[in-house]
């Protein structure tokens, strides 16, 4: 008998809290009241607000998440979106945004080129970002500068302002106070970057580090 009222016990719970669910799920009393975004750089709350307004006082619990990640994807700067629910009543956005490594210029408009080589806006490119000088950019042309451009960290990147490429293997680099750095080709790029390190502390407007083991001022 006890057996059996522990049983019936179990039972009743569960189906109550199955009503539960199905309340929560089916009418709306864990509403979107907040839209969370994390990662913002380039991309404004108020874009987010805008693309996801539809969110705004509707069941948390029926918020399909994906659908709003990919509703996210087709802003500008937006590379990649996720989307969570979380209680009792907020959207939770993370963005990953491009990362802008060059631009060039073609018509009277700056083509923004990501990381990958992608080319994801077009409009003004942030200060700081480099130019790229190339009067027929080929695609690999275009790669090799990105390559350099990419091999580089974030001190070295900031300090570039424009990058010249005649061809894949006729990159220069063009720096904010005046000097310029020979790469040559993409070949040996890791030692390259560790020349140009090391020759930026010496004395010299025009340095040549296409040998990276015999850097060269001119």
């Amino acid at each position: 008998m006890k057996k059996r009222n522990i049983t019936i016990a179990a039972g009743i719970a569960l189906l109550l809290a199955i009503i539960a669910a199905a309340v929560l799920y089916f009418v709306p009393v864990l509403k979107v009241k907040t839209i969370a975004v994390d990662g913002m750089g380039y991309t404004q709350q108020a874009e987010v607000d805008a693309v996801l307004a539809d969110l705004n006082d509707t069941n948390l619990l029926r918020v399909d998440t994906a659908a709003a990640a990919n509703r996210l994807v087709e802003l500008p700067w937006v590379a990649r979106a996720a989307v969570d629910r979380e209680l009792p009543s907020t959207v939770a956005v993370t963005l990953e945004e491009h990362q802008p490594r060059m631009f060039y210029r073609n018509k009277g408009e700056s083509y923004l080129v990501n990381e990958e080589g992608e080319v994801f806006l077009v409009g003004p490119p942030p200060k700081g970002t480099a130019e790229l000088a190339a009067k027929d950019p080929k695609p690999e042309t275009v790669k090799a500068a990105l390559d350099v451009i990419n091999a580089l960290n974030d001190p070295l990147r900031k300090l570039v302002k424009k990058v010249e490429a005649k061809g894949p293997r006729e990159i220069v680099l063009q720096l904010n106070d005046g000097r310029s750095v020979n790469f040559g080709s993409t070949d040996n790029l890791h030692d390259k970057v560790l020349a140009m390190e090391t020759v930026l502390k010496r004395e010299g407007k025009h340095w040549d580090v296409s040998n990276p083991y015999l850097p060269a001022v001119k």
